[in-house]
């Protein structure tokens, strides 16, 4: 069974906001991450994609850093309002962070992809 760890502002740079604002502003995406890790034992991407129903779009062209930051051409990089990390054991399984603007991004250590997507 996977174990995950949540960080709220894992860069320190929401400072000014008071966790449960960012919360709010994550709105009901961690739901879908713990519902498929629990009931499921999906990874964070397959529990996103099975529980949200708007279509899950690849977002190209941006990239991510060491610190998670998300850059995209032409557009002010954005850091995470929060991370979620799933392991098995010690090892990492994946990463999670969902940005402003619901920009949602996820790096699964076992195949090497990130896939990045918007889910509002």
């Amino acid at each position: 069974m996977k174990r995950i760890k949540t960080v709220i502002d894992p860069n320190s740079k929401f400072t000014k906001l008071e966790d449960n604002e960012i919360l709010q502003m994550i709105g009901i995406i961690p739901q879908f991450i713990y519902d498929g890790i629990t009931e499921e034992d999906d990874s964070m991407k397959e529990s996103c994609d099975n529980r949200y129903g708007f279509g899950f779009y690849e977002i190209t062209g941006g990239t991510i850093n060491d610190d998670q930051v998300f850059q995209y051409p032409n557009d002010s990089d954005l850091d995470p309002l929060i991370t979620f990390t799933t392991y098995e054991g010690d090892d990492i399984c994946e990463i999670c962070n969902i940005y402003r603007y619901a920009i949602t991004s996820f790096h699964n250590f076992k195949t090497g992809e990130t896939f990045v997507t918007r889910m509002d």
